[in-house]
């Protein structure tokens, strides 16, 4: 589960999120475009205010992968888990 319901979402046609237009709430699992590696980056979660400093905000991997992305321009909420 993404934590993220269909409707309390803006999305575009192809699934991506403007990061301009709405970030994911801290800690739910989300994909990113990356502009620095220009590729999607899987299982990526939000860190708000790192250190207490207000906008010091970035994506931090879930399990592995490139750490601390700042410069993802699009987010998209994970696909519901299969159901069998």
């Amino acid at each position: 589960m993404t934590g993220l319901s269909e409707s309390a979402v803006q999305r575009r046609k192809d699934g991506w999120i403007k990061c301009s237009e709405r970030m994911p709430e801290a800690g739910v699992t989300v994909d990113i475009w990356s502009r620095k590696h220009a590729q999607r980056l899987a299982n990526y979660q939000l860190v708000r205010n790192y250190g207490g400093k207000q906008g010091n905000d970035f994506f931090e991997p879930v399990y592995s992968g490139y750490s601390c992305i700042r410069d993802a321009s699009h987010w998209m909420p994970l696909p519901e888990e299969p159901e069998d």
